[in-house]
């Protein structure tokens, strides 16, 4: 399946998202309607952070995310370190 990228276009709002961790997984034909990066301090679990992804998703009106990415991030400010959870994802729409 070739992937297509499309952020230009809106589309309604959705009710329910796929959720899938691998492009082989998505058996429909899509279109990538953009990406995203979401972090949290390591007091939030990834659950947490992929439910707002989700609620991004509905909002835009994606189909589905695909995760394509699960780790940390971390910075130094001086004195301060700082770490945080990290999903990337895409936004999916069926065509």
């Amino acid at each position: 399946m070739e992937e297509e990228v499309n952020t230009n276009k809106e589309y309604e709002p959705t009710n329910s998202i796929d959720i899938y961790f691998s492009k082989e997984e998505i058996e429909k034909e899509y279109t990538i309607m953009g990406h995203a990066v979401a972090s949290s301090s390591t007091m939030t679990s990834n659950d947490k952070v992929q439910n707002k992804l989700i609620e991004e998703a509905k909002s835009k009106g994606a189909d589905a995310i695909l995760i394509t990415g699960v780790g940390k991030s971390s910075s130094s400010t001086g004195y301060v370190y700082t770490e945080e959870n990290q999903l990337n994802v895409s936004f999916i729409k069926y065509k």
